[in-house]
This record gives structure tokens, C-alpha cells and sequence, in this order.
């Protein structure tokens, strides 16, 4: 056998066993999520414990007037999601890495069969069906994608549209669109907190980026904002440290006072004038499970019946595939040293 046969042999049986060790772990990981989700009864909103794990059943809804057209997709609904990727390195190296998220809105809002409401956390979701309605590929060279999808990728300075690049230095994207659709059924299981005071409490940060339902006022927020940073009266009044600088826990309490006072300016509602109603929060929350710790949301468009036939094949595939994997790996892998 030529070395170049060994090399990938010996791969071909490294990854076997990787694989194999990945899908028992997953299985495992399927088998206490499913026991979990057998455990916790399902809740009504109204009577569920603010601080525990939850588990509800219930649908999408939206604020009158609220209703959006996702731009890719073209569907009219209540949020959408960008999972925007760019495509790096060459040859047999080549692979996807995430970008940025994009929320068009931070939190989606469900009401049970008693009319209850209760605010999902949609950056810490981890959403059980495919990720979109909808996937493009396109490049910084000719930013081939709708009008509107253009505009917001300007606009939340994801990519500078007219500032494009030449042939020879052009990268490769791909973006998934998910739209949430009013009255889309949606089970959901994570743990609550009490809500925020409004959806603007979620700043964009890292990769992840949020749109909002009320731009105007986001929009005059902002402005007030970068003239309050440079005006050395308010920065003495907000710099509680002394450094003669606002830091990011300093640049967040001027930016919620701002919103505030311009809120009760209006005379509006906090974004949405659901999250008053709502009683619980799911979002990212310690799970002080040793064996499987569960900090997402976990949301699904399947019932809990079905949801838990579906994580059921998945556990059985990778508790009993994962280990012949593994072995099957290990037997190559020997097989390759004694040749």
C-alpha cells in the first residue's frame, strides 16, 4: 500500500471513530432531552412558575399592524431569521462559518388555549426543525439578492453594498431565512425569567443582530444617543468609574434612560404591547443538570407526541449506530498499522 493509501486510511478511521463517538454522545444527549420533556408537564401559561423550566403549547401572535413580508421568501409573517454564512478556504478545506444572525425582531410571542401570553427569547433558541424557508447564495461582488434584503444588510451594516468587491477578491455567502407565520403551533420547553421592561433591553452584540418593530423610535434613540456619548456633562454624570470614558455597562444604563424618556415622550407602549401582558420569559437560563445541561430554548412546530417519536429514532440511531461506528473505526485503523 502507498503512503498516500495509509494517510487516508488512517483518516478515513480517525473520523469513523470521531463520528461514531459524536453520534453515541448526540443519542445520549436525544434519550435526556426526551425524559426531560416526560418529566416537566405541560403547563398552562397563566399558572406556569417564573424561575423553573417550562414546558407550553401554543401559537403565534402578533400585535396588530406588526405583520411583516420576509424579504427573500417573499411570506408575509411575524419575524424572520438571517443565518448568513461565508464560505472559506479551498479545495477539500472549504467549509461554511456563520457570519451574523440576524433577528428582525428579538422576541416572538405565543398565547396558549386560555389566551395567556408568554415572550421567546429568540436568540437563544434552538429551533428542531430546518433553520429556513429558504436559502440563497450570493457574493460581495454582485450582491445578487431582492431590494429589501439589500437594504437591511446596509442598513444593520452587515455588508457595505456599494462598496463592492473586484473579481479576484470576491467572497462566497449563502443565507437561510426562517419565517414565524401568526398562528404558527409551536411547542416550547426552556427556562423562564421574568419579562423585560421592552424588546430594546436586547442589543445587537457580536454576530448577532436585532431589527425592531418600532424604527422610528429606535432610529431617534440611536441619534440622541451618539450626540449624548460626546457631550462631556452627561459623560461625567454616567461615568461612574471615573475614567472619563462610558463602558458598556454605562453605555447600556444612558442608552435604556434614553429609550425611556422618549418612550414616555410618545407615550408609547415599550415595542410591543404584548411584553406587558406577558408572564413568562423563555430565554438562555442555568441548567444545573449534571448529566445533561439544558440552557437553550427548545422550540419545535411539532406537538410534544411527536417531538418525542422524532428525538426517540434519533437516541436509538446514535446509541446503537455511534458505537459500530466507533468500532468499525477502530478495526480500519489497525487494520492500516499492520499494513
Amino acid at each position: 500500500m502507498s503512503n498516500n493509501s495509509e494517510t487516508d486510511g488512517i483518516k478515513a478511521a480517525i473520523f469513523a471513530m470521531g463520528f461514531g463517538a459524536y453520534g453515541f454522545w448526540n443519542g445520549f444527549k436525544m434519550l435526556k432531552l426526551r425524559r426531560k420533556m416526560g418529566d416537566i408537564p405541560t403547563s398552562k401559561i397563566s399558572s406556569a412558575a417564573v424561575g423553573s423550566f417550562v414546558e407550553v403549547q401554543g401559537k403565534v401572535v402578533c400585535a396588530p399592524g406588526d405583520f411583516i413580508t420576509a424579504p427573500l421568501t417573499g411570506i408575509k409573517g411575524v419575524c424572520f431569521v438571517w443565518h448568513i454564512e461565508e464560505q472559506r478556504g479551498s479545495g477539500k478545506n472549504k467549509k461554511w462559518v456563520t457570519v451574523n444572525y440576524f433577528y428582525s425582531c428579538p422576541f416572538l410571542y405565543i398565547k396558549d388555549k386560555s389566551e395567556h401570553l408568554a415572550a421567546i427569547d429568540l436568540e437563544h433558541c434552538d429551533f428542531q426543525e430546518k433553520m429556513h424557508d429558504k436559502l440563497v447564495n450570493f457574493n460581495n461582488r454582485s450582491f445578487d439578492l431582492p431590494a429589501s434584503a439589500k437594504k437591511i444588510l446596509h442598513e444593520y451594516k452587515m455588508f457595505n453594498i456599494e462598496n463592492k468587491a473586484g473579481f479576484f477578491s470576491s467572497s462566497n455567502y449563502r443565507m437561510s431565512e426562517k419565517v414565524f407565520k401568526a398562528n404558527d403551533p409551536l411547542y416550547v420547553l426552556g427556562g423562564t425569567i421574568n419579562p423585560p421592561e421592552s424588546e430594546t433591553t436586547r442589543l445587537s452584540s457580536g454576530a448577532n443582530i436585532f431589527g425592531t418593530r418600532n424604527k422610528p423610535v429606535a432610529e431617534e434613540v440611536q441619534a440622541i444617543l451618539e450626540q449624548a456619548k460626546s457631550n462631556p456633562e452627561i459623560v461625567k454624570m454616567y461615568d461612574k468609574d471615573g475614567n472619563s470614558k462610558l463602558d458598556s455597562a454605562e453605555l447600556t444604563q444612558l442608552h435604556k434612560d434614553i429609550q425611556n424618556k422618549i418612550f414616555t415622550d410618545y407615550n408609547l407602549s415599550h415595542q410591543s404591547s404584548y411584553l406587558q401582558k406577558c408572564k413568562l420569559f423563555f430565554t438562555m437560563v442555568e441548567d444545573h443538570d449534571v448529566v445533561f445541561s439544558m440552557k437553550k430554548v427548545f422550540v419545535s412546530h411539532n406537538s410534544e407526541k411527536d417531538l418525542s417519536q422524532k428525538l426517540l429514532l434519533k437516541a436509538s440511531l446514535g446509541l446503537l449506530g455511534g458505537p459500530l461506528l466507533f468500532i468499525s473505526g477502530i478495526f480500519f485503523l489497525i487494520e492500516a498499522f499492520k499494513r
